[in-house]
């Protein structure tokens, strides 16, 4: 949908099929782009998000930097396979860019 939507993938996903990539530390520098959706979801027990957000090299992107990160929620957009789903995901994306890049807003 991001793609349909004109958003390209950043070279850290690699493989263009793929729809999102759990990062490591390790990878934490790589995802950096315009804007992040964070997926999140408290049932993955593989990560402390505050952890995650609170290292060094997270606060070094540029998108964190420049407060282009928007959270939403792992269960609508790593699973969500409906209408509603969709609308949700579309709305996230309206709100994030609203938010981060205000100047835009109703731009043509």
């Amino acid at each position: 949908m991001l793609q349909e939507l004109g958003f390209a993938h950043n070279t850290t996903q690699g493989i263009e099929d793929e729809s999102f990539v759990r990062l490591s530390r390790e990878d934490l520098a790589g995802p950096d782009g315009d804007v992040i959706f964070l997926i999140h979801n408290a049932a993955w027990r593989n990560a402390s998000k505050e952890t995650f957000m609170n290292d060094r090299l997270w606060s070094q992107l540029e998108a964190m930097q420049q407060g282009a990160v928007c959270e939403v929620a792992g269960d609508v957009w790593s699973s969500g396979r409906s209408l509603l789903a969709t609308q949700q995901i579309l709305q996230d994306i309206q709100a994030c860019l609203a938010r981060t890049f205000p100047q835009t807003e109703g731009a043509e």
